[in-house]
């Protein structure tokens, strides 16, 4: 640590404050006082989030920011009734700490966790504590969700707050993390890894479960270069089989090695039923093989995530392990040269809700061998991946009893194939994105397809060219339940076509249950037609996005008589200066 000056300071997260119970208490109060812990456990939980959405929503660590936001002020509060209350509210807290802190007082949590160091790992570490106080709880304890990236930073603001400046900190830490040395030499020169890795012992020692364990080091990597697999693989550690055996959410993300945490994992976890692996690369032998195995280990695994896999063909055999539990598959900037993509619907007993695909590349991948089943399927997507063609394929002959959304976006698609699906949703198709796809032409017969098909659509995102238009009186008058409609540009389109004619007479056709309108396509409207299309549109719109060739103290006075004869404040109104100007408004 050198010679320079530490000081330290111990600040409680948590305040402990002696609880009296006044002379007179009415009744109900006293009650509370005197509730068995259970029924106390029972009224907290609705005070906690619950962590498995959060868990389900991430592609990669970093989207594990969004944290869960539990009831923080009324936890707080209900540590004031009595000891045993704060007890338990204690352990609610504590049991994802790092989710709580700002980033500048995560430095406190680390004052706290070093006090549970044993002596011989604060000698090792070079540190000193000037308060040796026993704390009034046993916080590590109660650690049941660990994220490898939030300890890292908060060590790290722990770190700097031992200099006298930034600036000298700053400096302090490019020399440790200098290019010209070795991973190595950085590992064992830079502090922070060390300090990391012997509180991470510590979890492990003094937790009795955990949880959730994210192994997550984009932003890490991103200011150090890459991380030693040394210091991030904490199921490999003294104490993981006993404290991790339990775990139901894993997060494997980073550029490090992963073989030995996944190996290591393998022959203890069951429980997982929440999986995220996120950089498997050709250069580390055997890490597919060791993946799969973690993967076929697992009693009942609902929700796995692949991202940044060049070898998928090796991983997705394993699935069908999983087949009767797993519900959610999203797979992102993944190669499937030599894989079957719909693998895992080729089982009839499959038990996929959710799939999607984004980033992803088919070049020279298998085609489906079999039929696959659909049955329970209620969201598919493709973003970002190259030609779908021989994926969409696969769909045709499939029936889709459960499919309510579908989202195709920035790819290359045939139509043909694409308006199948649509058939075979039919009626179960409440939300559909179709943007920048090429091979669909102006959207003119898109429209009427889901208008002939699709007539209980909620969402409805599409990329249109100007002539398309004409047939969405068509779509209105076939979609009674349609709430928001988007439609983006089409493709090569750069003249903003007059289409003043097509909205005015639009305005009668649009569902009463529309609320939300966009049409950003090319082309534009005499502020006149906009006059006509809000005087016949019987929907009561919470927001219009349109361009108009009306100017501001036009557009403006047009809006105002709809909002004033809707009875509605105008809750937002935007106008751009220009000839062809983008009127957005949103009401209240």
């Amino acid at each position: 640590m050198g010679s320079r000056k530490r000081r330290r300071t111990v600040s409680s997260l948590i305040p402990h404050p002696v609880v009296t119970r006044p002379a007179t208490c009415p009744s109900s109060i006293t009650r509370a006082f005197n509730l068995p812990p259970e029924c106390i456990i029972k009224i907290l939980q609705y005070l906690q989030a619950s962590s498995l959405h959060s868990c389900r929503d991430i592609g990669a660590e970093a989207k594990y920011r969004q944290h869960d936001q539990d009831d923080i002020k009324s936890l707080r509060s209900c540590m004031l009734v009595n000891r045993t209350w704060c007890k338990l509210v204690v352990s609610i807290l504590w049991r994802r700490p790092f989710n709580y802190q700002p980033m500048k007082t995560g430095r406190w949590l680390i004052d706290m966790y070093l006090r549970f160091l044993s002596p011989e790992q604060r000698k090792y570490l070079g540190i000193k504590l000037l308060d040796k106080s026993t704390p009034l709880f046993d916080y590590p304890s109660y650690l049941r969700e660990l994220h490898y990236q939030e300890l890292y930073i908060a060590i790290f603001d722990w770190e700097k707050s031992h200099y006298k400046s930034e600036i000298e900190f700053e400096k302090r830490v490019d020399e440790w993390s200098s290019k010209t040395r070795s991973h190595k030499e950085i590992a064992n020169y830079f502090p922070i890894s060390k300090i990391g890795v012997e509180i991470a012992k510590m979890f492990l020692s003094k937790c009795s479960t955990f949880d959730l364990l994210c192994l997550g080091t984009s932003r890490i990597e991103y200011k150090w270069n890459e991380v030693q697999a040394a210091h991030v693989a904490l199921p490999t550690f003294p104490g993981a089989r006993k404290a991790l055996s339990q775990l139901w959410g894993f997060v494997c993300s980073g550029d490090y090695e992963k073989r030995e945490i996944f190996e290591s994992m393998s022959e203890y976890c069951r429980e997982i039923s929440v999986l995220t692996a996120d950089g498997l690369f050709e250069r580390e032998e055997g890490v597919h093989e060791a993946l799969s195995t973690l993967i076929q280990s697992q009693r009942k695994l609902e929700i796995f995530i692949l991202c940044r896999c060049f070898n998928t063909f090796k991983v997705l055999p394993s699935l069908d392990s999983q087949q009767r539990t797993l519900r959610y598959l999203q797979f992102t900037e993944c190669h499937f040269m030599g894989a079957d993509p719909l693998l895992v619907l080729q089982n009839n007993d499959n038990a996929v809700r959710q799939l999607e695909f984004v980033d992803c590349k088919f070049f020279a991948c298998v085609k489906p061998r079999d039929k696959i089943n659909c049955r329970q399927l209620e969201t598919l997507k493709f973003s970002k991946c190259t030609s779908i063609n021989g994926i969409v394929d696969g769909f045709t002959n499939c029936k889709f009893p459960q499919l309510s959304a579908l989202e195709i976006a920035d790819t290359v698609c045939d139509a043909a194939p694409l308006y199948e699906v649509l058939k075979n949703a039919g009626s179960s198709l409440r939300e559909l994105k179709i943007l920048s796809v090429k091979g669909i032409g102006s959207g003119t017969t898109l429209i009427e397809h889901l208008a002939r098909h699709c007539p209980n659509l909620v969402v409805l995102h599409l990329a249109l060219q100007h002539e398309a238009l004409n047939k969405l009186c068509i779509l209105f008058r076939a979609t009674k339940n349609l709430v928001e409609m988007v439609i983006d540009r089409g493709t090569d389109v750069r003249v903003a076509h007059d289409m003043s004619s097509v909205l005015s007479s639009l305005g009668a056709d649009v569902p009463a249950s529309l609320r939300v309108l966009s049409i950003g396509t090319h082309c534009a409207f005499q502020i006149q037609a906009v006059k006509v299309f809000l005087g016949q549109c019987k929907a009561q719109m919470k927001s219009l996005t349109l361009y108009s060739y009306g100017g501001e103290d036009e557009n403006k006075a047009v809006i105002t008589g709809y909002a004033g004869r809707r009875k509605f404040k105008i809750k937002k109104a935007l106008h751009n200066q220009s000839t062809v100007a983008k009127l957005s408004v949103d009401f209240d």
